[in-house]
């Protein structure tokens, strides 16, 4: 089988064999540039792509609007 990259997997996928390793989060940074495949036992690099995602929700907010009118807005 020839060697093929792997670009954005969930997992670290061995570019020789294909091996999905399903303990990819406990990689440590000096794994990066010689990774071992555990099943076939070759070396290759390996890059970590991190997405940063954000959540918002309101607070508990009272107050008066523009007309006077007194308003509650209550949290989830």
């Amino acid at each position: 089988m020839k060697p093929e990259s792997v670009d954005y997997a969930d997992e670290i996928t061995c570019p020789y064999c294909q091996y999905v390793d399903d303990e990819s989060w406990q990689m440590t940074e000096e794994e990066y540039d010689d990774f071992e495949c555990a099943n076939c036992g070759k070396l290759f690099d390996v890059v970590r792509h991190l997405t940063i995602r954000y959540s918002s929700k309101p607070k508990d907010v009272e107050g008066v609007d523009e007309n006077g009118d007194n308003y509650s807005y209550a949290a989830d």
